[in-house]
């Protein structure tokens, strides 16, 4: 229960690996949790190796077997490392390895955990980037303790140490503050103090100096670090060394003058100090002009006493902000200016840029003027009208813009409030982007469809529409525009979207793809496309692409195939003459092959059209038309006749092997009837057509014999079968009819065959007759039986045909008797006996053999042969010819019969050279025991010697023997030391016979195997003793040496 409980609770375990491991290292369990971490499912590890998770470099170091190792050692072993799951990816893990021991410390197996450490480690991994990343960055970078007194320095980077000249030991534990020297009352320092109370991100440019003193421009930036309760921890801050950039600021301001702004600078004084060229180009005043009077004085009366407050305002430390007067110019005319200035107090100065909105006044002056014609189109417009002052957000809105939601003309304030709040909140966010978009230009006019709150309570649809005013810097300051009551267009919108969204739900739900198109005309207005409207989901499917893919793109262009297959054109006419298309077509174009059936109907400049994939329907019917096809193939390539026919005997089938069998055509059966060609005599065909008409009557016939006469008048042996089949009312006669006339004549062969093979039996087991009377007695059945003239039995050795049996008739022309020697190359066995199989020919003259070579010397005209095999190995030829063709071909069975005969020829003659072979070696025997008496009875060694060349010359036939002994040293010799020899033949005795240089007698010595020499002078061991081989009458010779106890001592040669 223990155990259960143990297994329950590790496959629970979700956020382990939890698995054991044979001693081996192959996987026996495995947890949820190591399915979920690793990938695999328990099914496709087990039984597996745990090195699979290991990285490719972690097993090429052996890091598999070593972890093992330990553990088995150890007990124990823990590691990290980068893991790889089912999909290849890798994860990073903490692993530990337990051994598993019995109670004796045999090492059972191991215990793996493992955790999905992948996190952490990319979080020290980031860690340790950013920390690189800090110790490498230019900019300096402060961490404080808020928490502690006087927010005290707790880590700075190199960066900080390079920027200030301070070490890091030199500023921990104190404020920042020392960095600012003396200057403490900086304005950039209120910002600083503020954003620590209020802890907040800030960012200034200070006044600091460094260790030795030295001025640098920081530009600060500080950021709170809160922990995970939201509660301030640190501050990190973010110093920028700017010094160059605020000198580079300081040198770029004397380039002041080429703004084609007017800028100046002007004194507490009343004064201008400093003025750029377009002061000149846009008053007409020279500077020293301009420089030489108070600027009060180039100002317009109306404006002195605002310019004067707007001064006494700057003194005090305040900005201008877009301040406007009018300044006089040098023709006495006056120029309007915006003017931005700031102050710099401890310098006494004021730093001012005006800009020239005469062209803005001007326009603004005759918008005023159209002000009582617009109010007039206002009372006649049933539209609602407002105007927007963007810069006091002052509305007005038309008596007909409150009238259209229901309210009085004093119920609505002049306040862009009063719009805003009564939008929709659900449209609000687009009308407001809508209005920005304007503002930037990225719109012509503002055009926006929203709803606004009436005041019973209900919502009208408005078309909003406007355009905004911009004045000389590019800044909206006004928009203008009208609003329309678009609540019944909406409402009739809203019933159309609902009728196309039950369109929608038809086409979407439909089997049947639906397509709309539209044309695409060139100049002249002829169709050169169609682009879709339309695409339902069945149709999507069908063509294997979206709605979004399609929809507003061409059709040729995406489907080229509508133009390959024609239907282009025929979708053209639809559009043209209006006539509607239905027809089926196959399309195997851009990935779609399918039947399909389609339906198109002009619709505006366009057509409709709706399909169904009709492919399985086409399918089936290809099947059915293929079993159909494949059902006349049966029927046509049946290896019998076949026919069916109605009760009247119309044939309805009638099979090409069934004309094959009767020669009658289909044609010539229906006009005559099939009994009457094949049965002219009437009482023949009286019994045919009785046998038809009980098998009609439902009594099948079943493989009867029938003989029938083809229209060329031969007769053949035909096998009938009948069925009768009940099909739609009517009674028909199935039939097949089998042509078994070649089966007749087999077993005639048969019969045949049979019969030459009891002959040849009892030619071959006659006991009473000798070989030669046999081989007669077969060369006679074979003439008889083949129906040929001759007969001949021939033995063949290299070029030389001998008759070893011959047989011809009394007084033929062509004698031929045992013992007669041809030319081979002259006869048809030398193509026989290179033969495996009989050569037949029925009519010499009719076949390629006509004008073979072997054929011209005798003028056989018909010719069968096998060859002869003894021992393995071809001995002869049996053949049987005559000098007239064969009026009839060779069968089969003569073939087997012909091979049966030269079989039973071979065997008899290797019997009868065995049973020689065996007279010879008994001879041999006696011979060897005479010569052993004659030895035994001798103690002379000379006459033991010659005794030996006598019997073995005897024994071997031959005209001489020698016997040579071996003699080693001094010098190698041979001397003869007995020798056989018939009469007239010159002794060989006293005759020495050397070795060195007699390469014959050194091969013969050097071997056990014979020397043969078929013919001296041909020899080449022997073609320096040509001249004593003559001498002696030598021919050939068979050399041998003789040894004792593996010694040579002797050679003997014949």
């Amino acid at each position: 229960a223990s155990e259960e409980r143990l297994s329950l609770l590790i496959d629970g375990v979700k956020d382990y690996a939890i698995y054991l491991l044979d001693c081996e290292g192959n996987i026996i369990s495995w947890n949820a949790g190591a399915e979920r971490l690793k990938g695999y499912s328990a099914q496709e590890i087990i039984g597996q190796n745990y090195c699979r998770f290991f990285t490719p470099e972690d097993i090429k170091q052996g890091k598999p077997e070593q972890s093992l190792q330990i553990t088995a050692e150890v007990g124990r072993f823990e590691d990290e490392g980068w893991r790889v799951r089912r999909d290849g990816s890798l994860f990073w893990c903490s692993t530990i390895i337990t051994a598993l021991k019995n109670e004796t410390g045999q090492l059972r197996g191991f215990a793996k955990v493992t955790r999905d450490s992948t996190e952490r480690k990319q979080t020290e991994i980031r860690l340790q980037l950013l920390e690189r990343a800090i110790a490498a960055s230019s900019n300096g970078i402060v961490i404080t303790d808020p928490t502690q007194p006087d927010n005290p320095v707790i880590f700075v980077n190199p960066g900080f140490e390079r920027i200030t000249g301070y070490s890091a030991d030199d500023v921990m534990g104190r404020n920042c503050r020392f960095l600012q020297g003396s200057e403490r009352n900086q304005s950039a320092l209120k910002e600083l103090q503020a954003a620590l109370k209020e802890e907040r991100d800030c960012h200034i440019i200070l006044r600091n100096y460094r260790q030795d003193g030295t001025l640098f421009w920081n530009e600060l930036s500080i950021s709170p670090v809160r922990d995970a309760t939201g509660k301030l921890t640190h501050y990190l801050g973010v110093q920028t060394d700017i010094t160059e950039r605020k000198q580079a600021e300081e040198e770029r301001d004397r380039f002041f003058t080429l703004s084609l702004d007017m800028l100046c600078i002007a004194g507490f004084d009343g004064y201008f100090k400093e003025l750029n060229p377009a002061w000149e180009k846009i008053l007409g005043f020279t500077q020293a002009e301009l420089l030489g009077k108070p600027y009060l004085e180039f100002v317009h009366p109306d404006d002195q006493e605002a310019t004067i407050a707007e001064a006494q305002k700057l003194t005090t430390g305040v900005d201008a902000i877009a301040f406007e007067n009018r300044y006089r110019c040098k023709d006495g005319s006056y120029r309007w200016m915006a003017w931005n200035a700031t102050p710099f107090i401890e310098q006494g100065l004021i730093y001012c840029v005006a800009h020239d909105i005469t062209k803005r006044k001007q326009t603004e002056a005759a918008l005023r003027e159209s002000e009582e014609r617009w109010q007039l189109a206002l009372r006649g417009n049933n539209d609602g009208i407002w105007d927007w002052n963007l810069k006091t957000n002052d509305v007005f809105f038309s008596a007909r813009w409150k009238e259209m939601l229901g309210y009085e003309d004093h119920e609505i304030a002049n306040h862009i409030d009063e719009w805003s709040k009564r939008v929709h909140p659900d449209d609000l966010r687009c009308v407001r982007q809508a209005i920005q978009d304007h503002f930037a230009k990225k719109t012509p006019f503002y055009i926006s469809e929203h709803r606004v709150l009436c005041k019973d309570g209900n919502y009208k649809w408005i078309l909003d529409r406007g355009q905004a005013l911009w004045d000389d810097e590019g800044n909206p300051v006004r928009m203008t525009g009208s609003h329309t009551d678009i609540t019944e267009r909406k409402q009739t919108e809203e019933a159309l979207n609902y009728s196309q969204s039950l369109l929608a739900g038809v086409l979407n739900s439909s089997l049947d793809g639906v397509m709309a198109f539209e044309s695409v005309r060139d100049t002249q207005g002829t169709i050169i496309d169609f682009k879709w409207l339309l695409i339902n989901p069945a149709a999507e499917k069908m063509v294997g692409r979206t709605s979004h893919e399609l929809v507003g793109k061409c059709l040729l262009k995406e489907m080229p195939g509508n133009r390959e297959t024609g239907l282009f054109d025929l979708y053209v006419q639809v559009v043209e003459i209006g006539k509607p298309l239905e027809q089926e077509f196959y399309y195997e174009h851009e990935q779609v092959k399918a039947w399909f059936h389609i339906a198109a109907v002009k619709l505006d400049d366009g057509f409709a059209v709706t399909f169904c994939d009709v492919t399985q329907r086409k399918q089936a019917q290809e099947e059915l038309q293929q079993q159909r096809d494949f059902l006349n193939i049966v029927v046509e390539t049946a290896s019998e006749g076949i026919t069916v026919s109605d009760e009247t005997g119309n044939f309805f089938i009638y099979n090409s092997y069934m004309q094959e069998i009767t020669g009658y055509s289909r044609e010539e059966v229906h006009n005559s009837g099939l009994l009457t060609l094949l049965y002219p005599e009437r009482i023949y065909r009286a019994k045919a057509y009785a046998s038809l008409q009980a098998a009609l009557q439902g009594q099948d016939v079943n493989n009867q014999e029938w003989q029938i006469t083809r229209k060329d008048g031969k007769q053949r042996s035909v096998l009938i079968s009948t069925r009768t089949l009940s099909y739609n009312q009517h009674r028909w006669l199935l039939a097949t009819v089998g042509d078994i006339s070649d089966r007749k004549r087999a077993e005639q062969e048969q019969r045949e065959a049979e019969a030459a093979i009891r002959a040849l039996y009892r030619v071959a087991s006659a006991p009473k007759l000798t070989f030669d009377k046999r081989l007669q007695g077969l060369l006679a059945m074979g003439r008889r039986h083949f129906s040929l003239d001759i007969g001949v039995l021939s033995c063949i050795q290299g070029s030389r045909y001998e008759v070893i049996a011959a047989q011809v008739p009394p007084r033929f022309s062509l004698e031929m008797k045992a013992g007669d020697v041809f030319d081979l190359d002259q006869t048809i066995s030398r193509e026989t006996i290179q033969a495996k199989e009989p050569i037949c020919l029925e009519s010499v003259t009719d076949s390629n053999w006509s004008q073979h070579p072997n054929c011209i010397p005798f003028p056989i005209q018909s010719y069968m042969g096998m060859r002869v095999m003894v021992g393995g190995l071809a001995y002869g030829t049996l053949n049987f010819a005559s000098l007239h063709p064969r009026s009839s071909p060779f069968k089969t069975s003569d073939r087997q019969l012909l091979k049966l005969m030269a079989q039973w020829v071979g065997n008899e003659i290797e019997r009868t050279s065995a049973k020689t072979a065996l007279e010879r070696q008994l001879q041999r025997a006696l011979l060897l025991e005479r010569l052993t008496q004659e030895i035994r009875q001798s103690l002379d060694t000379k006459q033991i010697f010659q005794t030996a060349a006598t019997q073995i010359g005897q024994a071997f036939g031959v005209n001489r023997c020698l016997i040579h002994s071996y003699i080693l040293e001094p010098t190698p010799k041979i001397p003869l030391v007995a020798e056989y020899l018939e009469s007239g033949y010159e002794s060989m005795m006293g005759l020495e016979v050397p070795i060195i240089g007699n390469p014959h007698a050194q091969q013969v010595l050097s071997q056990d195997h014979v020397v043969v020499s078929t013919d001296v002078y041909t020899d080449p061991l022997l073609k320096d003793t040509s001249a004593i081989c003559h001498h002696i009458g030598l021919k050939s010779m068979l050399s041998v040496r003789t040894s004792y106890q593996g010694e040579t001592n002797g050679i003997i040669g014949v």
